[in-house]
């Protein structure tokens, strides 16, 4: 498998695709939905805290999805 001169390799292309990157409110998750936009992809943040999901989601140009996995209500709505 070859990558591109950047290091990057074309056959694993985010561009275009619609991303779900939990737990984007911060450090890893955060890190990786800001990776995920630059590269090209289409990134849906979500996280707890709405606070600071609002904030990555705003930085990224999408809404934020605010949803604790631990509470079934919040993952069946």
């Amino acid at each position: 498998m070859s990558g591109t001169a950047d290091g990057h390799n074309e056959s694993r292309s985010v561009e275009g695709k619609i991303v779900v990157v939990t737990g984007a409110s911060s450090g890893l998750g955060a890190a990786a939905a800001r990776r995920l936009a630059r590269d090209g992809a289409q990134v849906i943040a979500v996280g707890r805290s709405s606070e600071r999901t609002a904030r990555i989601a705003a930085e990224l140009g999408t809404d934020p999805v605010i949803v604790d996995v631990a509470h079934r209500d919040d993952v069946e709505r």
